[in-house]
């Protein structure tokens, strides 16, 4: 039996109550997924190559990378070693209340790698005071306007293709979205979408990078972290989402996050 792939994940609470700061050293490879906030982090150590919105890129040792709410990702190593790297997650309001101008927090990070030292060192100083519990939240939010603007501003370039838009493909993402617990068949979707089967599978993942099944995966993740917040014990989270049961919550978590729900719960009311 091969022994399974190196991945430690450790996250730490943060003196902000709307950052999450965590650290990875990983072999593994991540499935097509996605986040309901904003990531910002720095490649320590080896590199990983990952779908995003401006197509499969790749991020080496010193780049910035980052992720927009909704964007489909995935992350694998490159040539065959362990890449470390430390990450922040904003929320969406957060990033509202530190962005001025036409549509707020809607905007989005235009470059999913950023080759910048000036940048990578903001990056690496803001974590450093995140995952301090001597400091306080002031020290934070002041570090937080000068980044932002790096990333919308200075970096910021043409808007991604809009791609497919088609009402019936909407319909069928906000039923996911909408009830993740639940699991509709493809007919149901298809004739929500008005379109058959196989055309609905292909334009779907066409349109938004991902199936309709990996997309409800993904969003029961999603509303597993935010009952998690909630106090909410990880076997009730697990049939309220959707799970068969806490093992399988615990291993679709760690599949997509990189880490358990107990540790997240563990890092959230340390």
């Amino acid at each position: 039996m091969s022994n399974p792939p190196i991945h430690h994940a450790s996250i730490k609470q943060t003196g902000h109550p709307d950052i999450e700061a965590m650290f990875i050293h990983s072999l593994a490879t991540f499935p097509r997924h996605s986040h309901d906030q904003y990531g910002v982090g720095v490649i320590c150590s080896g590199g990983h190559r990952s779908y995003s919105d401006a197509g499969m890129v790749d991020a080496l040792k010193g780049d910035v990378i980052s992720v927009n709410p909704g964007e489909i990702h995935d992350g694998t190593p490159l040539a065959g070693k362990p890449r470390y790297w430390l990450m922040m997650y904003f929320n969406p309001e957060l990033i509202d209340a530190y962005t001025t101008g036409p549509g707020g927090h809607s905007d989005r990070f235009a470059k999913p790698v950023i080759s910048c030292n000036h940048l990578a060192k903001q990056v690496r100083m803001l974590h450093r005071l995140c995952v301090n519990p001597d400091n306080e939240i002031l020290a934070i939010e002041e570090n937080l306007p000068a980044l932002f603007r790096q990333m919308f501003s200075i970096f910021q370039g043409p808007e991604f293709p809009a791609g497919i838009c088609d009402t019936g493909l909407e319909k069928v993402r906000q039923r996911l979205a909408d009830a993740p617990a639940q699991t509709p068949g493809l007919a149901a979707l298809a004739s929500l979408a008005n379109m058959d089967r196989y055309e609905l599978v292909r334009q779907f993942s066409r349109k938004f990078g991902i199936t309709p099944h990996a997309f409800l995966i993904q969003r029961r993740v999603q509303k597993a972290r935010q009952l998690l917040r909630q106090s909410m014990s990880a076997a009730e989270v697990a049939q309220c989402c959707g799970f068969s049961d806490q093992s399988h919550l615990t291993r679709t978590f760690r599949r997509y996050l990189g880490y358990t729900p107990g540790q997240y719960r563990t890092a959230i009311y340390a």
